[in-house]
């Protein structure tokens, strides 16, 4: 499935900044058979021109199960040292990216240029599913440093 969902969030350049300095955020999925959330952490890129997320993730992971059951996801980027505090979380939806479209290959070439990972471990259509977060809404905090 091809994401139809426009998004029509922005975000200020110094959020898109923090985000594009980030390799790692936490992905929160909702596990419809225990009625909990799952959380775990991800590499991603992120996309300001269509305002998305994109992640890879193994066929058969909790989280694609979870995504593919229940499309309703949050995403945390954060960091804390003793020069920031600051952190932004989303909700958005997910959706899994046909491979043959032009945005599976966009999110494929943003993934790679952002993460050595993917450099040394090319995304493979049989192995792994891409995934697009559409943002839906947004909340962020900052301390001040140490």
């Amino acid at each position: 499935m091809s994401s139809s969902t426009t998004s029509m969030l922005k975000l200020e350049d110094k959020d898109v900044q923090f985000l594009n300095s980030m390799n790692v955020a936490r992905l929160a999925t909702i596990d419809n058979e225990r009625n909990a959330p799952h959380v775990v952490p991800i590499i991603y890129a992120f996309d300001n021109k269509n305002s998305k997320f994109y992640l890879t993730t193994f066929k058969g992971t909790k989280k694609l199960r979870n995504m593919q059951q229940n499309k309703s996801i949050s995403i945390v980027v954060d960091e804390y040292s003793k020069s920031a505090k600051k952190g932004i979380m989303f909700r958005g939806r997910a959706e899994v990216i046909n491979p043959n479209t032009n945005e599976f290959r966009h999110a494929v070439k943003l993934l790679t240029d952002k993460l050595a990972y993917y450099k040394k471990n090319p995304i493979s259509p049989d192995k792994s599913e891409v995934i697009s977060i559409a943002l839906i809404s947004n909340s962020k905090w900052e301390l001040p440093p140490d």
